[in-house]
């Protein structure tokens, strides 16, 4: 005797119609689970059988209940109202995420334009002649009121101004002024020419790190 064998069913279940139903006429040999082993006892609980059966009434009853009484009422509307929520938000995300991209977008070309500057003046680096000559400008200075300062001492001591103790005093004051602004001038230089070379390796520093990830690339 032929049977039909189910190999996929859809039910709806509020109505509890089968949507589809995909099955197959089998017509062959067949192993029951009969029990016994061919003895005549029949193993067959049929008490449990019902009782298990009633449980499983009850199951559907309380998850019918639950889809009608429940669910239905509460989270479908619920869930649906959420989902038109969600449509309505989508071209407000839509604009915000563009508005977003366009104000990243301005701010990296903020960015790209400060890198540029910084990249050029660091190139063209710091005039060297003109700072030494600040920095003696400066020496100059201090020692014009100091100079000033030494005659009105002289003149009070009553220090002949052509005599040899005078021209003595000036003489040493030349040298250390001398001292002190060929010391100025060097150390102005050696400042300027540091921070040239640090700015050139400042500069060049973006270009060395994207050589090296260059390679790192190509070499993955």
């Amino acid at each position: 005797m032929g049977r039909v064998i189910h190999t996929c069913v859809v039910m709806d279940m509020e109505t509890g119609d089968t949507l589809y139903d995909e099955s197959y006429l089998y017509d062959g040999d067949i192993a029951e689970c009969g029990g016994g082993g061919g003895s005549e006892t029949n193993t067959v609980d049929y008490d449990y059988n019902a009782r298990m059966a009633t449980i499983s009434e009850k199951q559907q009853e309380q998850a019918d209940l639950y889809f009608n009484e429940v669910y239905k009422k509460y989270y479908m509307p619920l869930e649906q109202q959420q989902a038109q929520a969600n449509l309505k938000a989508l071209p407000l995300e839509s604009k915000a995420y563009q508005t977003g991209l366009v104000n990243l977008n301005d701010s990296l070309e903020d960015q790209r334009k400060v890198e540029r500057e910084f990249y050029n003046k660091s190139r063209e680096g710091v005039n060297v002649d003109e700072r030494m000559g600040l920095a003696m400008g400066d020496v100059a200075n201090s020692w014009k009121g100091q100079t000033d300062a030494l005659n009105r001492s002289m003149a009070r001591m009553g220090v002949n101004p052509n005599s040899g103790r005078y021209m003595g005093t000036r003489v040493a004051d030349s040298a250390a002024r001398a001292a002190q602004m060929a010391g100025a001038r060097t150390a102005a230089r050696v400042a300027a020419e540091d921070e040239n070379y640090q700015r050139l390796a400042n500069a060049a520093s973006p270009a060395i790190s994207g050589f090296y990830q260059g390679i790192g690339l190509l070499k993955g």
